[in-house]
């Protein structure tokens, strides 16, 4: 194949894995730490904050960087580490909306860094050549990187290794006899703010995302990312505490804080510490524009930027198209030209990427999901601290700025949850959630069981007919976010011969299901006998204390399947299940009612199962008012004096306003006298009482299919004994 037809996306894996863990990782990523900040802001760091004021900074933001690089060594030995380094590690992790979220402001973190380094490049020149402008002479610098890196990342990676001995001779240089400058008695602590001044500091630890972000370059990236990234977080402390020490040393705050070039001032050698700076300004400059395309590469390779930007060029696969891009951010931030106003900025972005790569690793820890097996262990808690250090630092930084930055990450995993993406990469959600699942059933099975905290969670069983989209319709209305609601379809049939065709029909159903009714769980199941299947399903469906608690049934149409149904009824009864026959009459709009009746024969329990069914129905309708009354009959005026004072007491202790009501029973007794009464209403909900003899089967579902016919949609009820509900709907009477 041709350069030209090259597809889109990464080159291939052996092609581009090439760097080992001291010139991929280590080297990069301590050549950006050790940069701008070094040379031209710890000075001023010593003495607008004072040596322990200083030394405190450095630690939190070690702790920071170090506790992010111990996450980062867990995560890169539990999983191949692709392109696009920490996008490619959070998006594996929490899929593709969380990683977008994250990655797109960690790119733009990596492309501004590029500009903050040149534009300390350029101060440099322009405190040696004054009549230099320093936008240009930034934007000069940035074309002769673009160059480099166009030329390819091997010669860019070779060009450290000069970089690296300039550093080296000019540290040497500081840390040599220094100028007539005298010692001094450094102060503790100064008086400015130390979260301002810790926010100008930040950037100098980011430099391990320099080594992470090329993570796709890395021979043995398992291997190779977290030896090179803690060995440069810890030569880095260990430099910066000393030079701190000796800046405090050597020059009192006054000097620190009004020359920004102090580090020529201390040093004999003042020559060395110039070409230190520069290089080290070019190098991390370079360093961020080798990662930052490759970021945004990967981005656009899972479909959530331009799919030109994927491409890879040349035989080595560079992004060179996504540098383009980089290119015009970094030099926006080479024009704005203020170090400090781009630091923090920097630190913000960074701290954003750094908290969701400590998430990462401490819920795939908390999860213990089987296949995170890490070669390097890390307490979850120990990441989840550091996750949550780097926001509380982002709040203290800025605080305005963290509540922007997190609607911004909120906008944009929303954005990439709802977009269509060539993204075919699975994740860790669906572990992740269960272990939250499991969590939460083992500590329920240790809380004691309280009735006031029911809820209703329903088991439909509708068979394959149209009256299954009603019923899901009906119970997801009474649900909502008050339980669950679960779909069993059984069918006759042998799990042996058949399974495979089962698992595909759920698979099918599922599929439907995702669309109308997203919170609709599902199940099939092969049964010998479908009346006999219902309660053995009942008590198998849930886990633990968490299980269904009311099951709707469709009315059975075909009398010869009464007796059945009748037995299946009293035995969910026997189970201590409270039950919801359907009976549809799709002429009424029944899914959004306007005028609903209760109907109450009596008990408490059918009582509270009727009111509290019919408030969590009646609720939540938008600007549709649903006209709900409480209804009974009695023959005697004292019986409906009776009947008027309990449904009375019911609505009030409820404290659910509904319209009570006691009819006089007319001749043809209390069916008559509902089939008159709610024949013009849009759903009827009535209370059962199940007789106990099963000789009567026949008799009784005879009558509440005489009933049912002459109303519209019908719930007909029948509580558990006991029903718990009552508790979670009545105030305790004192």
């Amino acid at each position: 194949m041709t350069p030209s037809a090259r597809p889109a996306g990464p080159a291939p894996a052996a092609q581009r894995r090439r760097f080992g863990a001291f010139g991929g990782v280590f080297l990069p990523s301590l050549l950006s730490i050790l940069g701008i900040i070094l040379y031209l802001r710890l000075g001023w760091v010593v003495g607008e904050a004072g040596l322990g004021g200083a030394l405190l900074i450095l630690f939190v933001a070690h702790l920071i960087s170090g506790l992010t690089g111990l996450s980062i060594a867990s995560l890169a030995t539990a999983r191949t580490v692709g392109v696009g380094g920490a996008y490619f590690l959070i998006s594996r992790a929490l899929g593709a909306p969380a990683g977008i979220a994250v990655g797109l402001p960690l790119y733009l973190a990596q492309a501004l860094s590029v500009g903050f380094y040149l534009v300390g490049f350029a101060q440099v020149l322009a405190f040696l050549l004054p009549h230099w402008d320093p936008r240009l002479s930034g934007s000069l610098a940035l074309a002769g990187l673009a160059v480099l890196t166009l030329l390819g990342t091997n010669l860019s990676v070779r060009f450290q290794y000069p970089v690296a001995l300039a550093i080296l001779l000019s540290l040497a240089a500081l840390y040599g006899a220094p100028a007539a400058v005298g010692i001094v008695r450094p102060e503790w602590w100064g008086r400015a703010g130390l979260t301002a001044v810790f926010g100008v500091f930040f950037p100098a630890v980011t430099g391990i995302m320099a080594g992470v972000g090329m993570s796709g370059d890395l021979r043995r990236p398992r291997r190779d990312l977290p030896l090179g990234v803690l060995g440069a977080i810890g030569v880095g402390l260990s430099i910066y505490a000393s030079l701190m020490v000796l800046f405090a040393m050597r020059a009192d705050p006054q000097a620190l804080i009004g020359d920004l070039f102090v580090a020529w001032r201390v040093t004999r050698i003042p020559a060395l510490i110039t070409t230190g700076v520069l290089a080290a300004a070019l190098s991390s400059a370079l360093g961020a524009l080798l990662a930052a395309p490759r970021t945004l590469q990967a981005i656009a390779a899972d479909g959530f930027a331009p799919a030109p930007l994927a491409k890879a060029s040349g035989r080595t696969g560079e992004p060179r198209r996504a540098l383009a891009v980089t290119l015009v951010v970094a030099e926006g931030a080479v024009l704005a030209g203020d170090l400090n106003q781009v630091a923090t900025l920097l630190t913000l972005f960074f701290l954003v990427s750094y908290a969701a790569v400590n998430l990462v690793c401490g819920l795939e820890a908390w999860a213990a999901n089987p296949g995170f097996r890490p070669g390097f262990k890390l307490p979850w808690s120990l990441s989840m601290t550091a996750a949550l250090l780097c926001v509380s630092t982002m709040g203290l930084l800025d605080l305005p700025f963290t509540l922007l930055a997190l609607v911004v990450v909120a906008a944009l995993y929303i954005w990439a949850g709802r977009r269509h993406s060539r993204a075919r990469f699975g994740d860790d959600r669906s572990g992740l959630m269960a272990a939250v699942v499991r969590t939460v059933l083992y500590r329920l099975q240790r809380v004691p069981a309280s009735a006031g905290g029911w809820r209703p969670n329903l088991l439909v069983f509708s068979g394959a007919t149209p009256r299954r989209s009603f019923m899901l319709k009906i119970a997801v209305a009474m649900v909502r976010e008050s339980g669950m609601v679960s779909l069993f379809h059984l069918e006759v049939g042998d799990p042996l011969g058949q399974g495979a065709e089962a698992r595909q029909r759920e698979a099918r159903i599922e599929q439907s299901l995702n669309q109308a009714f997203p919170a609709v769980a599902c199940r099939v199941a092969l049964v010998g006998n479908v009346f006999d299947a219902i309660p053995v399903a009942v008590q198998a469906y849930g886990v633990g204390r968490f299980a269904a608690n009311t099951v709707m049934l469709g009315w059975p149409a075909r009398r010869r399947h009464w007796r059945g149904f009748f037995r299946t009824w009293l035995r969910l009864s026997g189970l201590g299940k409270s039950v919801i026959l359907v009976h549809h009459e799709p002429t009424r709009h029944a899914e959004h009612p306007r005028r609903m009746d209760l109907w109450w024969r009596g008990g408490v329990g059918t009582g509270a199962m009727l009111v509290l069914l019919g408030y969590l129905l009646a609720r939540h309708e938008g600007e549709q008012v649903c006209h709900v009354r409480l209804l009974a009959a009695a023959r005697t005026a004292e019986g409906r004096r009776r009947a008027q004072g309990a449904l009375d007491k019911l609505v009030q202790q409820a404290h659910i306003p509904l319209e009570t009501q006691v009819f006089a029973l007319p001749a043809g007794g209390l069916y008559a006298c509902i089939a008159e009464q709610s024949a013009a209403v849009d759903l009827v909900m009535i209370g059962v009482r199940l007789p106990r003899d099963p000789a009567r089967a026949t008799d009784f579902m005879a009558a509440q299919a005489d009933l049912i016919g002459a109303l519209p949609t019908t719930l007909l009820l029948s509580s558990a004994r006991g029903f718990e509900g009552r508790d979670a709907l009545f105030e305790e009477e004192g």
